[in-house]
């Protein structure tokens, strides 16, 4: 039997690698249009290339009414529930979203990056990244989170990797809520148009005219018509309770009346975190 030719194998070979350039350069190829890229908020629209996606765009959604969209999203990472978006930002980014949809086509979704930035002793700056992508489908807005106040290495501070939709990175659970619905792995929807989103239902203003959230049903976002503070369901909170202290007592709420605990049980939990937060 004769043994191969040399050249035959080598030019079989240099056929392959084309073939394998040339399917790699047919793969999705997108374009990306930059839109926002100040105040540590950088926002893209993103398509691929001749691919229609039928998206509700542009839409036109006000700053406000996104902000307040935003200020009911919570994440559970590492056992403790915390907002999905700082609320320092919530504002000046229903903005930037706001300007971005009234810009954005059927075909492009918006890529989000938000970077907040923390200094240690005075002397080191830390930063820290949230990222979703997010468009309007029907009568409802899509958001799927990526990354959330995740510490970003100092040698990756330019060259951060895109979120896309549903490609976990970093382990936490997005909390649907009676206003926000589960999407995908790490995502919810929300109808945009609901009239509750018109005001900030769940946010006050603290000290130094600081914004915060209200200290009761945090899932829920807002209180119930007539709600009494100081009936047995809704009773008044002392002052000066820590983030911590009102998401131990949220995570309680959401539990007592999805019926998990029971009544003594949630009396008992309940005065040992108020009994915590007086004692100097």
């Amino acid at each position: 039997m004769p043994s191969p030719d040399p050249r035959r194998i080598v030019c079989v070979a240099a056929i392959a690698a084309l073939l394998t350039l040339f399917c790699s350069a047919c793969g999705p190829r997108y374009v990306r249009v930059k839109v926002q890229d100040a105040g540590g908020i950088a926002i893209k629209l993103r398509s691929q290339k001749n691919v229609e996606r039928g998206f509700a765009h542009p839409a036109t959604i006000s700053g406000a009414r996104l902000a307040h969209i935003l200020s009911f999203v919570d994440v559970r990472v590492d056992k403790s529930r915390t907002p999905a978006i700082d609320l320092d930002l919530i504002y000046p980014l229903g903005e930037a979203l706001s300007r971005a949809f009234a810009r954005a086509e059927s075909n492009q979704e918006l890529v989000v990056e938000v970077t907040r930035t923390e200094r240690r002793l005075g002397l080191f700056t830390d930063k820290f990244l949230t990222s979703f992508v997010t468009y309007v489908e029907g009568d409802r807005l899509f958001l799927h989170l990526s990354r959330v106040n995740w510490a970003i290495p100092k040698q990756k501070e330019d060259d951060l990797a895109e979120p896309w939709v549903n490609k976990r990175v970093q382990n936490f659970r997005v909390l649907p809520s009676d206003h926000l619905a589960a999407a995908g792995a790490q995502g919810v929807s929300v109808a945009w148009r609901d009239s509750r989103f018109r005001k900030a239902s769940n946010l006050r203003f603290g000290a130094g005219g600081k914004l915060r959230r209200k200290q009761l049903l945090l899932d829920a976002g807002t209180e119930p018509e007539g709600a009494n503070e100081t009936s047995e369901d809704a009773p008044m909170l002392p002052r000066g309770l820590s983030a911590e202290q009102l998401r131990e007592l949220a995570d309680l709420e959401e539990a007592r009346r999805r019926g998990e605990i029971a009544e003594a049980e949630y009396h008992s939990r309940r005065r040992a975190i108020l009994d915590a937060a007086s004692t100097p």
